[in-house]
């Protein structure tokens, strides 16, 4: 997940043309350069239908010809593209929901967290083809697999861990000790009051060129095709590149490195209140302990945060009492009984509602956002990606 961005596919070496496919899209990795091992051991968590009942009835399928039904919905989206210039309101017009902005990053975090398509079979899910057809479900379910754990536990801030006990992986570098690498703002030359305050720059996500200037980390932790990348300096170095697409998801992404970082402070100031005993105080183990809290902290925010601000009142209560109607684990998967899964309908199709709450500008902070009442502008107008 170092490689891959949003809207980016993950081809198998072995899949059909997968080779020139990753030369001519940037979107596009190679499963060797993501993944060690990978035609070991299976790859990630499975995808699956929710309604499996539906898969088969045809009426599901868009109808017509498969070339005009790709050209109709190419021709769809670009009708849908607003190249008009921003329409200025005046103040008191409210245009925009009544959920707070960060509500919708803080879902594209989560969304993050919980999947990541990979296309194992190019036939599968290449969006590419003229000529795409309807897949068979049973074929999407066998090829289609999921980069990332539908479980929220953050394993898009953890990745594979650090390195103790002689385990090594190349997410090791994330590690410092017990704590995770955060990065440092840089000031020299920008104009404007400094955000934050020059006593606490530590507001960053850890960019892989100052860590190897620093002698913080070295090439070593880094995949081989990664140490080539023409962008280094800047990328970040995080367990899922797609969190540093924009400003507001970034800071998200960094407050939970913060928050664990501050939950190891707060064991290590008094570890018998966390349950630990003597010569049970190594960083292993309050590792482990500090990303248990951190994850709690999470799952209660998700729950008790955010899907009660996005759904009618009554809906997360009436689930957590009833419990869930059509959701349980894998029954019948001949490699994953027993497991939670991703549903396709959630992932790519209900939870995008998200993408119609992004809004036309965001004020960020005093020199990044949109004119201050009465005052000249501060920068042009800012629309994160989602």
């Amino acid at each position: 997940m170092l490689y891959l961005k949003h809207g980016g596919h993950v081809l198998a070496d072995s899949a059909a043309e997968a080779q020139d496919t990753a030369r001519r899209l940037d979107d596009v990795v190679l499963e060797s350069g993501a993944l060690s091992d990978a035609e070991e051991r299976p790859v990630g968590t499975p995808f699956d239908y929710l309604l499996p009942e539906l898969k088969h009835r045809p009426d599901s399928h868009l109808p017509g010809d498969p070339v005009k039904v790709v050209a109709d919905l190419n021709a769809l989206g670009a009708a849908m593209v607003d190249d008009a210039p921003p329409v200025e309101t005046a103040p008191q017009v409210h245009v925009n929901a009544n959920i707070p902005a960060v509500y919708t990053y803080f879902g594209q975090f989560i969304d993050h967290d919980l999947t990541a398509n990979t296309d194992r079979d190019s036939k599968t899910s290449d969006i590419t083809k003229v000529d795409q057809g309807p897949v068979p479900p049973d074929e999407v379910t066998q090829s289609l697999r999921n980069l990332r754990r539908p479980t929220l536990d953050l394993d898009s801030v953890y990745g594979d861990g650090p390195s103790f006990g002689g385990r090594t992986s190349a997410d090791a570098g994330f590690y410092d000790g017990a704590r995770l690498r955060v990065g440092r703002n840089h000031t020299d030359g920008i104009p404007g009051a400094k955000i934050p305050p020059e006593a606490d720059l530590d507001r960053d996500l850890p960019r892989i060129g100052k860590l190897l200037e620093a002698g913080v980390i070295t090439e070593d932790v880094l995949p081989d095709d990664l140490r080539n990348d023409p962008n280094l300096q800047t990328r970040a170095f995080i367990g899922d590149l797609r969190n540093d697409e924009n400003l507001i998801i970034g800071q998200l992404h960094l407050a939970f490195l913060r928050f664990h970082n501050a939950v190891v402070d707060r064991i290590e100031a008094d570890p018998q209140a966390f349950g630990f005993y003597r010569g049970q105080d190594h960083a292993a183990v309050r590792l482990e302990r500090a990303r248990r809290l951190t994850r709690w902290h999470y799952q209660w925010l998700v729950v008790n945060d955010y899907l009660r601000t996005v759904t009618l009142p009554g809906i997360v209560d009436k689930i957590l009492v009833g419990g869930p109607q059509h959701y349980a684990p894998l029954r019948n998967h001949r490699s994953y009984v027993g497991e939670l899964y991703m549903p396709l309908e959630y992932s790519v199709a209900a939870f995008r509602f998200g993408h119609t709450m992004v809004r036309g500008a965001y004020d960020h902070n005093r020199n990044f956002g949109k004119p201050a009442p009465g005052g000249g502008p501060r920068s042009s107008r800012s629309r994160p990606s989602i």
